[in-house]
């Protein structure tokens, strides 16, 4: 239980000199005991981790393209349709899930280079036992290799990759964010162009095979394209990807979008925050400056451990909705084929076309989602928790718009492809613009465990709904509407549920549960502790005024930093929220 708990307490580890000196090149391989080999000719910047963190994400845009060789496999080994490709698939993207949920502090505290090593051995072992698989047609090692191995070893690489890319982007996370995540859409896409080609099958009719023997010598080779390419990509990302140095700024800012100049020292957020294992939310509570006993009383938080970010109310609502933004692209991306063909009439070439408006509708989103919610940061300096969770809120909204038009147009091929591709869009806006917004509320060392974790209502609720239709296999008009009108329900639980996700630091570090709308206090709920300690305030004050007569002044700096808007009683102050193993005294 002990071991659990360690894994589960983040500490992000310090560098040593060699290190710090060897990262100054852009390729850098680590050898035990503290060796490093680098290549003198390129120098690092921060803008390469872009470009192989896309690569890293177009590799695992395979595993979605993966339902695309569904009837090539099914043929060769059985020779009749069992969906044993999605079946993989399903396994994969579940492997997936899990593995970004759980690998999230063994990639923190090891840094991106051991997560990028194991996310590459995992991989290239799954490859290798995929091709073995379809060599010797044992589907067994081929659902080990694709959907077990290559799952979880895409899962280290995509939170090693996001997390990295965060750390190094303070004043253009979303940005970054949206163009790599992007990359996943676009993968999907080209992977499916590449297996046509290797199938051997018209550009312009991907869907027709053209005969058993093209098809079972291009499922030969697949495996073997997959593993060249995603040895290639990971092994750059090896020797590229590293997080930034202690005294990082760009553009005035620290890796936590905090002035340089109001920061406190490296050396004190080392030794003081990340050694314990918490990670600083807010910096302006940690200046190095002088306090009074009312000052720190009334600071905000100053640090968060993993495991409270975990458990806050936050997190629950922004996982539910979470789920209810990808829940349309979850359900309708296992049967969308069969709906375009069966209930909308549709040729096998007009399927593939509209096929493919819907991944660029996919792709736009989970770029212009995040963007959009930079620009107005930038343009309008806004407090970036909140613009990004309006932002959410907004296309949970465009959502069910999209959804509400559907319902009423299923059968109509014509009216039924903009409100889809307005609700791809708004789905896929949602998934790009989940990463930033995790890296506002909860830290950006805390961002990426806490985006694996966010993952799994994506990759289990995949799971279930592939199995569950393809048991059903209807795709009936009545079917789909129903349900469209369930997602369009769920779609409005989530619209809700984001109100309550609490993007000030007044309310989020309250002990207890405080939430405020337009300045004003409409829910506040302390926890137990806090009211006992209230009370024994009240009481020891109570006696204070019965033996001596006591003057109290209060500053006007004072008023400030208690914030006006709410009661100088000790009732509504915010408290400060502190791990218990974290060794800071009060003063009362």
């Amino acid at each position: 239980m002990s071991c659990l708990l360690t894994y589960w307490r983040l500490v992000v580890p310090t560098k040593s000199v060699a290190e710090l000196d060897a990262e100054l090149w852009l390729f850098l391989v680590a050898l035990p005991r503290e060796r490093f080999v680098t290549l003198p000719c390129l120098h690092f910047n921060r803008w390469h981790l872009v470009v192989v963190t896309f690569l890293n994400l177009f590799c695992i845009g395979s595993i979605f393209s993966a339902d695309f060789l569904d009837d090539s496999i099914d043929q060769y080994f059985l020779g009749q349709s069992q969906n044993r490709a999605m079946r993989s698939q399903l396994v994969g993207m579940l492997a997936l899930g899990l593995t970004a949920a759980l690998g999230g502090p063994f990639v923190e505290s090891r840094g991106p280079r051991m997560g990028m090593t194991v996310g590459t051995g995992l991989v290239v072992c799954g490859w290798i036992f995929a091709h073995i698989g379809v060599m010797t047609k044992v589907y067994q090692l081929l659902n080990l290799g694709f959907g077990v191995f290559v799952g979880a070893g895409y899962g280290i690489t995509l939170i090693t990759s996001i997390s990295t890319l965060q750390k190094w982007f303070p004043d253009l996370r979303g940005v970054v964010t949206g163009i790599c995540i992007a990359g996943m859409g676009v993968g999907t896409m080209l992977w499916i162009k590449i297996y046509s080609i290797l199938l051997h099958r018209q550009s312009d009719h991907i869907f027709q095979r053209v005969s058993q023997e093209l098809e079972n010598d291009g499922l030969h080779h697949i495996f073997i394209v997959h593993l060249i390419s995603a040895l290639f990509v990971m092994l750059l990302a090896t020797m590229v990807l590293r997080t930034p140095p202690p005294n990082y700024t760009v553009n005035g800012s620290d890796i936590h979008c905090v002035p340089a100049n109001k920061a406190p020292a490296p050396s004190h957020v080392q030794c003081d925050y990340l050694n314990v294992g918490m990670t600083l939310v807010n910096y302006a509570a940690v200046r190095n400056d002088t306090s009074t006993t009312d000052d720190v009383y009334y600071a905000h938080v100053k640090a968060l451990s993993l495991v409270q970010c975990i458990l806050s109310s936050d997190f629950f609502f922004l996982y539910v909705a979470f789920a209810a933004s990808v829940a349309p692209i979850v359900l309708f991306s296992f049967e969308i084929s069969d709906i375009i063909e069966e209930l909308l009439n549709q040729t096998e070439d007009e399927a593939s076309s509209l096929l493919t408006y819907i991944s660029i509708a996919d792709c736009l989103g989970n770029f212009f989602g995040p963007v959009l919610a930079d620009v107005v940061i930038r343009v309008f300096y806004s407090n970036p928790a909140y613009v990004r969770k309006m932002a959410f809120v907004v296309l949970l909204l465009t959502q069910c718009i999209g959804m509400s038009v559907l319902i009423s147009t299923v059968g109509d091929v014509d009216g039924f492809q903009w409100p889809l591709y307005v609700t791809t869009f708004a789905c896929s806006g949602g998934f790009g613009l989940i990463p930033s917004l995790l890296a506002d509320l909860f830290g950006v060392y805390n961002a990426g465990t806490m985006y694996g974790l966010i993952l799994t209502t994506w990759s289990i609720g995949s799971m279930v709904a592939g199995l569950k239709l393809r048991q059903m296999g209807d795709t009936k008009s009545h079917h789909v509407t129903e349900q469209s009108k369930v997602l369009l329900v769920f779609a409005i639980v989530g619209c809700v549920v984001m109100v309550l996700v609490r993007s000030s630091s007044m309310d989020r570090f309250y002990r207890g549960y405080q939430l405020t709308i337009c300045g004003k206090i409409l829910v506040q709920r302390p926890s137990r502790h806090l009211m006992l300690e209230q009370a024994n305030h009240r009481s020891l004050k109570s006696t204070q005024r019965g033996g001596t007569d006591v003057f109290y002044e209060w500053t006007s700096d004072q008023r400030t930093h208690g914030h006006d808007r709410l009661s100088d009683s000790v009732d509504t102050s915010p408290i400060l929220l502190v791990d218990p193993a974290y060794p800071h005294q009060y003063k009362f």
